[in-house]
C-alpha cells in the first residue's frame, strides 16, 4: 500500500490461481470498510483476469498497467521485494535450516517475514504499517517467536497412551495462526512435515540448526591463534611454534566449516 507501506505476501502454485486469491484479498479489505482507489500492475494475463473479476464484483478501482521493462513505475514494490528476499535468506540461514527444508519452507518464511515487516517501527514513524492500515496492532504481537524455533508440542492424537510413551513431539515454529486466538502457533512436525495449529508448546529456546547440531555462522566458531612469546629461549620457542601450528590448523578447520 503506497499510503501506509503495508504489504501482503500471497503464494499460489500456478499463476492462474492469482485471480481467486486476489479476489479474496480485496473482498476482505472491503469488508473492513477500506477503500482501494488505485491498483497498479504489469500487463500480464493473470492481472487482466483479476481486473475482470474485480469489476464483476463492482469494485470501484482505477486500474493502471505498466509497460514492459519499466520496473521504476512501481519502484516501491520492487524495492520491497528486494528487502523481503534479503530478510528471508537471513532468517533461513540464522535458523540453520538445511537445503532440503529450505526449498519447502521458503514461502512460509516469506509470509512470516512479511508479518514482521508490517509491525516494525522506526524513529520517523511511531506507528507500524499494520497500525496505519488497520488502525490497530495485530493479535500475535504479544507472542512473537523466531522462525525456525523448536518446541515440544503436546500430543492429542491418542486418547489412551502407554505410561512410557512420549507426551510431546518436536516441532518447528513457522508462523502464526491468524484465524485462531493470539497465542496459537503454526508448528511443523519434522517427522511428517504436517503443520499443526496449537498453543500447547514448550519452547526449547533453540533454533532448528542448534537442535539438529548443525554448525552455525556466529563468531564463537573461531578461536584466537596463539603466538609464541619473544622472551623465551630456543627450546621453548620450538615448542611454542608447534603449538601455534596446531592452533592454526584448528582455526582453519573451523573457518572452512564457516
Amino acid at each position: 500500500d503506497y499510503n501506509t507501506d503495508y504489504c501482503v505476501s500471497k503464494f499460489v502454485k500456478q499463476k492462474d490461481n492469482l485471480e481467486d486469491e486476489g479476489l479474496k484479498l480485496f473482498k476482505k479489505v472491503r469488508a473492513m470498510s477500506i477503500q482501494v482507489k488505485m491498483l497498479r500492475m504489469d500487463n500480464a494475463g493473470e492481472n487482466r483476469l483479476l481486473q475482470k473479476s474485480l469489476k464483476a464484483e463492482e469494485f470501484n478501482i482505477d486500474f493502471q498497467y505498466t509497460a514492459a521493462g519499466t520496473p521504476q513505475h512501481h519502484g516501491r514494490v520492487e524495492q520491497k521485494f528486494v528487502t523481503l528476499y534479503g530478510k528471508v535468506r537471513s532468517t533461513i540461514y540464522l535458523a540453520r535450516i538445511d537445503k532440503g527444508l529450505q526449498r519447502k519452507l521458503w514461502a512460509e518464511c516469506a509470509a512470516h517475514v512479511t508479518d514482521i515487516e508490517n509491525i516494525i517501527v522506526n524513529k520517523s514513524n511511531e506507528l507500524s504499517a499494520y497500525e496505519k492500515f488497520y488502525g490497530k496492532t495485530p493479535r500475535f504481537i504479544n507472542n512473537i517467536r523466531i522462525f525456525g524455533e523448536m518446541g515440544i508440542v503436546r500430543n492429542y492424537e491418542k486418547k489412551i497412551k502407554a505410561k512410557l510413551d512420549n507426551r510431546g513431539t518436536p516441532c518447528m515454529f513457522i508462523g502464526y495462526s491468524k484465524d485462531h486466538e493470539e497465542d496459537v502457533y503454526r508448528m511443523l512436525n519434522l517427522s511428517t512435515l504436517k503443520v499443526k495449529n496449537t498453543r500447547d508448546v514448550i519452547w526449547l529456546n533453540k533454533c532448528y540448526g542448534e537442535w539438529k547440531g548443525i554448525k552455525g555462522y556466529s563468531s564463537h566458531e573461531f578461536e584466537v591463534i596463539k603466538k609464541p612469546s619473544s622472551d623465551t629461549d630456543n627450546s621453548d620457542s620450538v615448542t611454542n611454534e608447534n603449538k601455534t601450528t596446531a592452533d592454526e590448523v584448528k582455526f582453519k578447520r573451523k573457518y572452512e566449516n564457516f
